[in-house]
């Protein structure tokens, strides 16, 4: 412990953050808002052209004369990741939609010409990390963030013209996380480097990023995110370091943000690169054992439903009672069968029915007392198994997830059900859509 402290001492120097800039007036601190593409960015005859050029050749000389380079096929390259980053970005409003068509064509001049080790062009990763965050929702300036978030750092693109083009806040989240890549790389130049000092100023840098902009850590996340999915073109050795460091660090902070998408992602393709025979396994055991509850589930689903929708609490007070089924990832089982020592016939949560009550009017999500009526309904239909029962509304989970858990029996076999409010659920998917593995089943903690 001495050790680490003495660590982080050591490479405080290494952090100077950059003062605050003195408050600006708006059109400064919001540069792209003055933009005025054509009105429907899908125009044919305007798709495939960078609508923002006369902007960029005015802030970035190098950027200019790429463009100048730039043939038919860069033009079509550059449409095809608009048009993809345009449909998910459409909870925008139009000025946010602007800024990140802009962020776009930035990012294509700024990568044109590399490579990724896949092979395919550098560009597709921040297209494809602001997509994550875009599925999110974050905000405008974070999903351009995402896109421009290794310019700097790869490129000949300056802080300067990211702040002139997109403003303060982006600035500050790309100069941010530029940071926390460059410093656990620091950590490991230093003369005796090793594990300890390099997760010691991982968590340090991540710790002052927060402390600066949270917003800076989502990118990170999301950037963490996109290269696990492509570990596999990285050789072998590098692919275990670098699951281990996702799965020690950046998964259990998205799980600390409340970012479960992210959380469960990051998890399950570390395991699988850490320990592919035991994944692998568990995966297949996984889809056995859903394979034979199936029944239980749609017996269990169709009586929730007949029985929920004929009461009359839930009839004058919700407007739709939605139930749908999860599946528990391997990550989450494995870890369960290794804390409670035992195989996964013992694990009871495996397949879930989760019930969400959908209110007439928006003030009466406030009120949880149906998700204790249904908890009711629930127990007098199936009987509940001892210990079971988790009350995350009373009592919600440090990162604000809430929710009723209990575990029945449907005929002989176990099923959780999970009951909670749209508005507890909305807050959910939020940060913790689940990436569907059929149309009813889907895969969560």
């Amino acid at each position: 412990m001495l050790r680490a402290v003495a660590l982080v001492a050591a490479l405080a120097q290494a952090w100077v953050p950059r003062p605050r800039a003195t408050p600006k007036p708006l059109s400064h601190l919001r540069p792209h808002a003055h933009l005025r593409p054509p009105t429907r960015l899908r125009a044919t005859v305007e798709r495939s052209e960078f609508l923002y050029a006369a902007d960029i050749e005015a802030h970035s000389a190098t950027l200019a004369s790429t463009l100048a380079a730039c043939g038919r096929d860069d033009r079509a390259e550059m449409a095809s990741y608009a048009d993809a980053l345009e449909c998910e970005s459409e909870y925008l409003r139009p000025s946010g939609r602007r800024a990140v068509r802009y962020a776009v064509e930035v990012a294509f001049l700024a990568h044109r010409g590399q490579k990724r080790r896949s092979g395919e062009p550098f560009v597709t990763h921040p297209v494809e990390v602001a997509k994550i965050l875009a599925r999110t929702h974050m905000d405008r300036d974070t999903v351009v963030s995402g896109l421009l978030h290794d310019t700097v750092e790869d490129t000949d693109l300056t802080f300067g013209e990211v702040e002139a083009m997109f403003g303060v806040d982006v600035r500050r989240i790309v100069e941010g996380e530029t940071k926390v890549s460059k410093l656990p790389k620091m950590a490991r130049e230093l003369p005796a480097a090793d594990a300890e000092k390099e997760q010691v100023e991982n968590m340090r840098s991540m710790f002052i990023a927060m402390a600066e902009d949270w917003r800076i850590v989502v990118v990170k996340l999301a950037d963490r995110l996109h290269n696990m999915r492509t570990l596999r073109f990285m050789p072998p050795r590098k692919r275990a370091k670098i699951s281990r460091e996702t799965l020690e660090i950046f998964a259990p902070l998205a799980h600390r943000l409340g970012m479960w998408q992210y959380k469960t992602e990051l998890e399950e393709t570390s395991f699988e690169h850490l320990f592919p025979a035991e994944y692998a396994a568990l995966d297949e055991a996984i889809a056995r054992k859903r394979t034979t509850v199936e029944a239980a589930l749609e017996e269990c689903r169709g009586t929730l439903e007949t029985m929920l929708m004929d009461d009359v609490m839930i009839k004058g007070r919700m407007r739709t009672v939605s139930i749908e089924g999860r599946t528990k990832s391997c990550y989450s089982t494995w870890k369960k069968m290794q804390r409670q020592q035992c195989g996964i016939e013992r694990i009871d949560d495996l397949v879930a029915l989760r019930v969400v009550l959908k209110a007439e009017r928006p003030e009466a999500e406030a009120d949880t007392s149906l998700c204790y009526h249904v908890l009711g309904k629930v127990h007098s239909t199936w009987t509940p198994l001892p210990r079971t029962l988790k009350d995350y509304i009373s009592s919600p989970k440090p990162n604000g997830y809430r929710s009723l858990h209990t575990t029945v029996l449907v005929g002989s076999q176990p099923l959780e059900v999970q009951i909670r409010t749209d508005d507890m659920h909305r807050v959910c998917l939020l940060y913790t859509s689940p990436s569907p593995r059929d149309a009813t089943l889907s895969r969560m903690p």
